[in-house]
């Protein structure tokens, strides 16, 4: 081979080399390019991991939490069904404690209505037996106050006395009626002479209140009664057969004769007589 031949052949041989090596250059710069890229895709791989892993310890928390709300769920709902069986016992307890009040308020009711049932039959038996007994003292009254009316009269009657007046009539029962002034008064012995009256009011057992009607209406309404009378004295008279001490000076403060039974006859007693 000449120098020429050699020459060209060493020269294409640099061809080939200059075009292997820009062709290398080329390879090596795009492998280095990929390697940038790999290198970027690494670094947001990692990334992508590191937040993969983040999310999955997220996760994993969300998962033990939400182990314990259903750990705490499931208690509730036992705690709740605890509550509900204890409840459904109560409202068990309470119905059946209702039905026993019913019971009650019915029996209670029915005692009631049976009590009030003898407290009638009671009341109206006992309204029987006050009638008999009201009738009884009314008639044992009637007849004591007979007794004794009957006896003042029959009494004075004989004598035509009291105390130092002599009279020359005597009238029981006295009745009179004034209908213009719509007045009425019963007198149960009047004895009169020509100037004195003494009105007898009789009872068979004196009481305080016998006196006060006695004195503050019966007398003041005799001289409206008896208006041919106003020129008279008037004096009262109480009667009784039972007298108690203490009514007995009640009478005598009021200007009153006081009669008494005596020995089958009468005592007089007065102190301050009063002309009404």
């Amino acid at each position: 081979m000449n120098t020429k031949e050699t020459i060209e052949k060493i020269w294409s041989i640099l061809n080939e080399n200059s075009i292997q090596h820009a062709k290398n250059l080329k390879d090596i710069q795009a492998i280095k390019k990929i390697q940038r890229e790999n290198s970027i895709l690494h670094t947001k791989g990692l990334k992508d991991i590191q937040a993969i892993k983040k999310i999955q310890r997220e996760n994993s928390i969300l998962h033990t939490k939400g182990l314990k709300d259903i750990q705490a769920i499931k208690k509730i709902q036992r705690e709740n069904s605890i509550l509900q069986t204890k409840n459904l016992k109560d409202i068990q307890s309470l119905r059946k404690s209702q039905q026993e009040l019913t019971m009650q308020i019915k029996e209670t009711d029915r005692q009631m209505k049976e009590t009030d049932r003898q407290m009638k039959e009671t009341d109206k038996h006992l309204r029987e037996k006050f009638s008999d007994l009201k009738d009884y003292v009314g008639n044992v009254g009637k007849n004591n106050g007979a007794v004794a009316e009957s006896f003042f009269y029959n009494t004075l009657a004989k004598t035509m006395k009291l105390d130092r007046f002599t009279f020359d009539f005597i009238e029981p029962n006295v009745e009179r009626i004034n209908r213009r002034q719509n007045m009425k008064g019963e007198y149960d012995i009047v004895l009169t002479n020509s100037t004195v009256i003494v009105i007898v009011e009789t009872k068979y057992k004196v009481h305080p209140n016998d006196i006060k009607k006695f004195k503050e209406k019966k007398l003041p309404m005799f001289r409206k009664l008896f208006p041919d009378k106003k020129n008279y004295i008037l004096y009262g008279a109480i009667a009784g057969m039972a007298f108690p001490s203490e009514i007995k000076e009640m009478a005598l403060e009021q200007g009153l004769f006081v009669l008494t039974q005596g020995k089958g006859n009468i005592t007089v007693e007065k102190s301050d007589i009063q002309d009404f």
